[in-house]
C-alpha cells in the first residue's frame, strides 16, 4: 500500500515535470512570438517596396501618350520599366513565401498554446491531489511563485481563447 509520504514525494516529481514543460512552452511561444514579428516586419517592408516601385511604374508610364509595345516609345526607358515590373513580381513571391512563413509559426504558436493548456490542466489535477492527501507544501515557498504565474497563465490563454 502506498503511504501519503511516497504519494507526496510521486507528486512534487510530477509537479516538476509539468513546471518544467510549462517552462519549455512559455519560452516557445515567446520565441515563436518574436519570429512572427519579423516575419511581419518583412512583410511591411516588401509591400512597401512593391508599392513604391508601383507608383513610380505609374508616374513614368503613360498609357495616352507613350503607350508601350507601339515602338513610339524610349527604349531604355521600356526597359527601365519592364526591369521594375520583373522587380515587383519577385517581391510578391517573396511576399507569399513570408505569408506562408507567418502562417505556419502561428500554427506553431497554437500548437504551443494547446500544449500549455493541458499542462496547466495536469497542474490543477496535480493540486488536488496534493490537497487530497492534505499537504500544506503546495501554496508554501516550494510553489507558492510558480502557482501566482501560472494562475495568471491560465486567465491570460482564457482571455486570449474568448477573444478570436
Amino acid at each position: 500500500m502506498i503511504t501519503d509520504q511516497e504519494k507526496l514525494i510521486k507528486c512534487k516529481a510530477s509537479i516538476e515535470d509539468v513546471k518544467n514543460k510549462i517552462n519549455y512552452f512559455l519560452e516557445a511561444i515567446k520565441e515563436k512570438k518574436g519570429e512572427c514579428s519579423a516575419y511581419h516586419n518583412r512583410k511591411n517592408i516588401i509591400e512597401y517596396e512593391i508599392g513604391k516601385l508601383n507608383l513610380d511604374i505609374e508616374i513614368i508610364e503613360c498609357p495616352v501618350t507613350r503607350p508601350l509595345g507601339t515602338g513610339e516609345e524610349n527604349s531604355k526607358l521600356e526597359r527601365l520599366i519592364r526591369t521594375m515590373e520583373s522587380k515587383v513580381k519577385y517581391l510578391e513571391g517573396d511576399l507569399a513565401l513570408i505569408l506562408g512563413d507567418i502562417a505556419v509559426t502561428k500554427a506553431d504558436i497554437g500548437a504551443y498554446l494547446g500544449r500549455l493548456s493541458i499542462n496547466i490542466d495536469r497542474l490543477g489535477d496535480l493540486k488536488q491531489d496534493l490537497k487530497s492527501i492534505g499537504s500544506k507544501e503546495f501554496e508554501g515557498d516550494w510553489m507558492g511563485p510558480f502557482l501566482k504565474k501560472v494562475r495568471a497563465l491560465e486567465t491570460e490563454y482564457t482571455y486570449d481563447c474568448d477573444d478570436k
